[in-house]
């Protein structure tokens, strides 16, 4: 429906999403959605209070989408069950993200 009526739309992936469908990643791509990061194990990121930790869901998610598109993703985060406290808001802004609910 998004291609017949020329709709772009941003989807929200998991590590292990990317890691089972690469083509479906590359089709999204090349038809000019945007993939935002979702973290690589969907975890309750309000419970997630240091940065390294934080930083390591986040940039699994986005060594994959690289190895896969060849392309650096869109800073586009998503908290995982819409989970978030304000540090870890702190943490994806310092990281360059822009959250979405």
């Amino acid at each position: 429906a998004l291609k017949k009526h020329n709709a772009p739309a941003t989807f929200f992936v998991v590590g292990n999403f990317i890691e089972s469908e690469p083509q479906l990643i590359q089709r999204m791509v090349s038809e000019g959605h945007i993939i935002g990061n979702h973290t690589y194990s969907h975890p309750d990121m309000s419970k997630i209070s240091d940065l390294n930790s934080f930083q390591k869901e986040m940039e699994e998610v986005e060594t994959l989408y690289r190895e896969i598109t060849g392309q650096e993703m869109t800073k586009y985060y998503r908290p995982p069950q819409g989970k978030y406290s304000t540090e870890n808001l702190r943490m994806a802004q310092q990281l360059g993200y822009q959250t979405f609910f």
